[in-house]
């Protein structure tokens, strides 16, 4: 997997310029094709390799396909959203706007990560906002972040991993 995230990463800086498609090599030789695709305000990169494959689409209508049991809090904007896949598991970042409060939004993703047996061991709290995070021991992952904003909003930032063959 080290490998691959070497080769996104060139992949990715490859995908800054004017082509939407290519090849690429490594400083070590390894090579891989890449594609870009920024349509209707969104993106998606896709990344092949004798390692692997990687893609990752971003935005606002990019659906989130939340791993099982987790859900996009009730009538919550959705800013932006982040999906990513490979060989090794799959990653979903959501970044949301609500008018309900960060207490009430914690509250409803405390039974969900509750019911996919995420162990919470991290849990920190300021004044400007919560974030909470832990993992399941078998790769699936959970971390959440919410903060209230000055004009009523709050902003929830929720990010689930999810292991290959879970």
């Amino acid at each position: 997997m080290k490998k691959l995230a070497l080769l996104v990463s060139c992949a990715a800086l490859a995908a800054c310029g004017s082509e939407q498609s290519g090849t690429f090599q490594t400083d070590d030789g390894e090579t891989g094709t890449y594609s870009v695709d920024q349509s209707n305000g969104e993106g998606s990169i896709s990344v092949k390799t004798d390692d692997g494959e990687f893609t990752m689409q971003s935005g606002a209508d990019v659906d989130a396909e939340l791993p099982e049991g987790f859900s996009l809090y009730p009538g919550a904007t959705v800013l932006s959203n982040t999906r990513i896949s490979h060989e090794e598991g799959s990653n979903v970042s959501v970044l949301m706007s609500t008018d309900a409060s960060a207490e009430e939004v914690l509250a409803f993703y405390r039974p969900q990560i509750d019911s996919a047996g995420i162990d919470v061991k991290t849990e920190f709290k300021n004044q400007a906002s919560t974030m909470i995070g832990g993992d399941d021991g078998a790769g699936n992952t959970f971390v959440l972040n919410v903060t209230p904003g000055d004009d009523g909003m709050t902003a929830v930032n929720l990010s689930v991993s999810k292991a290959s063959g879970e």
